[in-house]
């Protein structure tokens, strides 16, 4: 069977129509119908478009299969918890270089200037201020977004 043949008989039944109620609104048959939905015969353009307006459906909703999307289903994702979780990690990288200095200094034998580090702590700021700020964005994205499995589609 093709789509449309699938589609017809789909729609008809969930607007509660018969084949014959069906017919009588489009001024066919109840045979022309069954034939239809049996895929023995399809109908022409226009009347596809009389079917669709019959049915209360989009014209391509006949045509085409129907399309399966998945349910996607966010629990309760707190913003305020990734947020302060990042802003701990932040203030971690930015304000532990006390500590790290001595370690460095330890480490290499020697005296470190701190002005070596500016530029790693530069980067290590603006590397948490973007994981955050795609975090949250993302967050928002999935709070947002809703699939629903769709009987017109």
């Amino acid at each position: 069977m093709t789509e449309i043949t699938v589609n017809i008989r789909r729609f008809r039944k969930k607007m509660g129509l018969s084949q014959s109620e069906l017919a009588q609104q489009l001024n066919v048959t109840r045979q022309t119908v069954s034939s239809w939905e049996n895929g023995k015969t399809y109908p022409d353009l226009d009347m596809v478009v009389r079917l669709s307006e019959a049915l209360e459906t989009d014209p391509n909703h006949l045509l085409y299969p129907k399309k399966n999307k998945k349910t996607i289903e966010v629990g309760n994702i707190s913003l305020l918890w990734t947020v302060a979780a990042m802003t701990v990690c932040f203030l971690t990288l930015t304000f532990g270089s006390a500590l790290w200095v001595p370690l460095f200094s330890a480490i290499c034998g020697g005296g470190v200037a701190e002005t070596f580090l500016y530029p790693i702590y530069g980067v290590l700021i603006l590397l948490v201020g973007l994981i955050v700020f795609c975090t949250s964005l993302i967050i928002e994205e999935l709070r947002e977004l809703r699939y629903k499995d769709s009987e017109d589609l």
